[in-house]
Parts: C-alpha cells; structure tokens; sequence
C-alpha cells in the first residue's frame, strides 16, 4: 500500500535537510510481481537512457530512522510517485512531474523528477524519471543460501557435530556456508517421505566420516542423534542400523536413498518458518535452514537441526584423530 512518509535526505555539499513523499516500499513491489529466487539486483532505466544499479539487498532494507526528526515513522527505500510539504496536514500534496517546465509543476511543492522518483533514505542518492527496472539475477548450480540475498541471512547458522566416546569429547561448529560448500558429497535425490520431493543437502555419514572417519570406534558408533531446534531428538542408528547409515535407506521400489543433511528442497533454500519472504508454499521449502531428509521415516526426518552427536565406544583421545586439514580448509570459508 501507498505511505506518505518524511525523509532524511542529503545534498550534494552534504547538508541533510528533510522531505516528504509519497509511493510504495520498491523491494515490496518487486516481491509482490513476482522475485525470482536467485534475484540479485535492480536496473532502474532514467527517461534519458541512464541507468542505475542497486542491490536488492539494500532495497530489502527497511526501518531507517529519520535523521532529522528521529521521533517520526521509520521510512525504506520509496518509489515515489507525490511529494507533500514537511509540516503540513498529510493529506496536503501533489504528483511528481517530469520537469519544471512541465504541466501541473508547482514551485511550492518542488514536485519534479516523476513521474516516479527513486528515494534512498540517509543518503545522497536519488534517481528521477524513472521509465523502466530490469531485474537481474545470479547464475546458480546449488540450490544453496547463497543463490540470493533473500537467504544468504543463515549462511551462518550453524550445525554442531559432537563425538565423544567414555574420556573424550570433540566438538566442532559447522557454518552452513561451510556446509554447502562439501561438493563431494552433496546430494541431489527425490524423497517420498511426507511428500517432499527432490531436495539437495550432504550425506550424512559421509559427513560424519569426512573429519571423523579415522576414529576408533566409528566403525561400531553407539548411536548418531540428530537434535532439532526445539530439542526433538532421534537417534538415526537405532532405526537405520549401521548398513542403512552407510548405504541408504531403501524406498519402495528397493532403491537406496543415502540420509542426507537437507538444505533445500524443489529448487528453493530452506527457511526457518513460513513467514520468511524466501517460503513458497507450493514448494514447502521450511524446516530448516537445515533439516535431516530420511527416506521413508517421517520421525527421523528431523526438521530445525541444530546439532549432530555422534556417541563411539572406548576411551581414546578424539581430537588428535581429528581430520584437522579438511577443519582448516572450511575455516577459509566464510
């Protein structure tokens, strides 16, 4: 919906001085045509040819106070189509115009550079006659959360793997960037359970073995527990067996599919709730942003997870088995 609200602007010698306009939230536009999900930044096409880049992640950016009166309603990046007068009744206003020359141009108001005009709040930048926007997009092979600034928010969540066993405990912080970046076993597959469909992620005990595969005792692990968000809890090895961890769990026509750590579904990241602007309900892309994927097994499909703890028998030191070169590798990514 259209807003009248007053910004902080600044000039070009730096003076901030306050205006007032009228038009819609530019990024809540786009959304409401239709954003494609690994839509990166806006075009705007002046009258004369110009052309001007923003970032859909600065658009995205709302609540900025206003400098001047930091007491009125907070104000985002405005596609502006009426100015007002600071001041006066709000009601009181009038169309932007192209020019000053143009019909309906009224000095009082300054109401030029429409008919509709770009507004960044706090800052310098200000685009008139805006006639077109062009929205680009990134080039994607993942379906990861770096696809788009509308997920790019939980790169850093993060995934706890625990392994310990009697005397020893090692645990280890895994950055969903760093877990999306595992691209020897990332894992694309179609999953019956609860109707989910093709998701992407990592297998999950290829994880496992990736930086603990030389552990003593991890060929006869005593339980790997998969712990959600909410504390919901499920202990994979108890239902799947060492053989369903290794080779899959098999669906209904006897294929194996490998249990996998999820990170999107259907072509989409996941989300953590249905209210995030990246949810598409016809893709059912929430649970996560990480969630377990077992075929077959709604219960040990564990949405929100937040923790891996993989229990092994025997006493030995863990950390200095550790494969301390692949944990050095992903701390260079960010």
């Amino acid at each position: 919906a259209a807003k009248t609200l007053d910004y902080s602007l600044i000039d070009e010698k730096g003076n901030i001085f306050e205006s007032r306009y009228r038009g819609l939230n530019v990024y809540d536009l786009f959304v409401e045509i239709g954003l494609n999900s690994n839509a990166s930044d806006a075009i705007f096409f002046d009258g004369d040819g110009n052309t001007q880049t923003v970032s859909l992640s600065e658009l995205r950016k709302r609540n900025f106070s206003n400098i001047v009166s930091p007491e009125k309603e907070t104000a985002f990046p405005m596609l502006a189509f009426g100015v007002g007068i600071v001041g006066e009744d709000i009601m009181v206003g009038l169309p932007l115009v192209k020019d000053e020359k143009a019909a309906g141009f009224d000095d009082s108001f300054g109401n030029y550079g429409g008919p509709l005009k770009l507004i960044i709040p706090n800052s310098s930048f200000s685009m008139d006659n805006i006639v077109a926007v062009e929205i680009t997009a990134n080039d994607i092979d993942s379906w990861g959360h770096a696809m788009s600034d509308i997920y790019s928010e939980f790169l850093e969540h993060t995934l706890t793997l625990t392994i310990k066993n009697d005397d020893s405990e090692y645990v280890y912080d895994f950055t969903l960037a760093q877990i999306e970046s595992m691209f020897e076993i990332i894992v694309r597959d179609s999953y019956t359970v609860l109707d989910i469909g093709e998701c992407e992620g990592i297998d999950l005990y290829k994880f496992i073995l990736r930086f603990a595969g030389d552990l003593l005792g991890m060929d006869n692990p005593i339980s790997i527990t998969a712990v959600a968000s909410d504390g919901y809890m499920n202990d994979l090895l108890s239902v799947f067996f060492l053989e369903g961890m290794q080779l899959g769990i098999p669906d209904e026509d006897g294929n194996r599919k490998p249990l996998i750590i999820a990170y999107a579904v259907n072509g989409l990241p996941l989300v953590d709730n249905e209210n995030h602007e990246g949810y598409t309900g016809m893709v059912g892309n929430m649970g996560g942003p990480l969630r377990v994927v077992a075929e077959s097994n709604q219960g040990a499909s564990v949405k929100y997870l937040t923790r891996l703890t993989v229990v092994l028998p025997g006493s030995d030191d863990l950390e200095s088995y550790i494969n301390v070169k692949r944990i050095a590798d992903l701390e260079a990514i960010t």
